[in-house]
């Protein structure tokens, strides 16, 4: 790919139900822009976060999370990260422990 470094883009924090506060973020993997997670140890701002499996890796990124009119939860982020190509695109996630 000839890129060299790393890059942590676009966070964006979510409480989940039963308190835990994750964070996704954007950078670069294997197959393009991805959509990490991670989970904070004393669920706060201020804790460790460890790194879950990432929710998307098919070269999207910049995500958000919000719940649906029916209740479900999606993961809403623009791919692919192409100049002029992006898109909206919604996935359903499922964040509970």
């Amino acid at each position: 790919s000839g890129r060299t470094g790393y890059v942590t883009d676009g966070p964006f924090l979510w409480r989940r139900d039963d308190g835990a506060l994750l964070c996704l973020w954007s950078g670069f993997s294997e197959k393009g822009y991805a959509q990490g997670l991670a989970i904070s140890d004393n669920r706060n701002i201020d804790g460790h976060f460890t790194q879950l499996e990432p929710l998307f890796l098919e070269d999207g990124g910049h995500g958000m999370i919000f719940r649906a009119l029916d209740g479900r939860l999606d993961l809403a982020l623009h791919s692919p990260n192409t100049h002029l190509l992006e898109r909206p695109r919604f996935t359903p996630v499922q964040l509970d422990p």
